[in-house]
């Protein structure tokens, strides 16, 4: 049995990956989805965390994510068209980003900070037995 850890991007929650959490634990595997509140782009979160508690971590599997080193954040990462919908979709107040309106109807504003704060990392990460 494997336990997975499934973490949502951008303005999403842990419903998210109900369903793929679902068919996990049909095969006998344990699955957690978590709701992150006021974070970046799922990438930045799982590469921190991992990052602090090698030891506790197998395997690091990123599906559509960022893939940060030290010092990066979304911002820098991701292309001028996404930089655009980060602005444009904070103009309302200046804090969170909006969602596309083409996106899932539960997703919610996504803190526009979340997508500038640089991500410092210790370089602990070579301890995994794996890193995909």
């Amino acid at each position: 049995m494997i336990t997975f850890t499934l973490i949502p991007g951008a303005c999403h929650g842990g419903w998210y990956f109900e369903p793929l959490a679902k068919e996990l634990r049909r095969h006998g595997h344990a699955a957690h989805c978590v709701t992150l509140s006021g974070i970046g782009d799922a990438g930045m979160v799982v590469r921190g965390a991992a990052d602090r508690v090698p030891e506790r971590i197998d395997s690091v599997d990123y599906v559509d994510a960022f893939l940060p080193g030290d010092g990066d954040s979304a911002w820098s990462l991701t292309t001028d068209a996404q930089r655009q919908w980060y602005i444009e979709g904070a103009s309302a107040d200046g804090i969170g980003i909006e969602p596309f309106a083409f996106l899932d109807p539960r997703t919610t504003p996504h803190p526009l900070a979340g997508m500038v704060q640089r991500l410092r990392l210790t370089g602990s990460q070579s301890g995994f037995r794996r890193r995909d």
